[in-house]
């Protein structure tokens, strides 16, 4: 029986190391605002500048309860993003292999490519201006692909700077979305 060696398609080990210093640095936000937000339902409204007297429940927590959502929301949606991140995609034979992030490791799944499809292209492109009127800025150019598999739920996102593109696979995959990317400049 003869076993075909598998062909890269995606690789992308350096931008995902950036993706995950950036998850464990909101995963740590988001354990501050819980902290916070815990430190504000017990003493909010007993410092001088806010009156000397414990606010109400309900105000304390309405407050704390946003503070500590807002950290959960943060870290919850990096979660997420890490989850969706390809870091490698192979094909072997008729089955497709994406390996994904999670907090230490990585989770591999595998597709049959009859149910992979449905790519979209996004350019990724932002001026930051740093003063009103000022020419120039700071520019983010970060184009990425979504790519669905029939029974995941979300789209997975592919980074189109990572290591390794095997362009004729990927256009493969992702039914139009390269070409689109190769029409915008690369």
């Amino acid at each position: 029986m003869e076993t075909k060696e598998p062909v890269i398609i995606v690789e992308s080990y350096y931008q995902a190391l950036k993706v995950r210093l950036v998850f464990w640095f909101l995963l740590a936000c988001g354990a501050l605002a819980v902290w916070g937000g815990w430190a504000i339902f017990q003493t909010y409204g007993l410092s001088e500048a806010d009156g000397g007297i414990l606010r109400p429940l309900w105000q304390r927590i309405a407050f704390g309860g946003f503070v500590a959502s807002l950290g959960l929301a943060f870290a919850g949606g990096m979660w997420l993003y890490l989850s969706l991140y390809a870091l490698h995609i192979s094909r072997e034979g008729d089955v497709i292999h994406i390996t994904t992030m999670t907090p230490i490791g990585q989770r591999n799944r595998e597709f049959p490519i009859s149910d992979i499809g449905e790519g979209a292209y996004y350019h990724g492109r932002v001026q930051h201006v740093l003063e009103t009127g000022a020419s120039g800025g700071i520019w983010t150019n970060a184009p990425w692909i979504t790519l669905r598999a029939r029974g995941h739920r979300l789209p997975f996102i592919i980074d189109l700077q990572a290591e390794l593109l095997e362009i004729g696979m990927l256009s493969m995959l992702a039914e139009g979305s390269v070409n689109e990317w190769q029409k915008d400049g690369k």
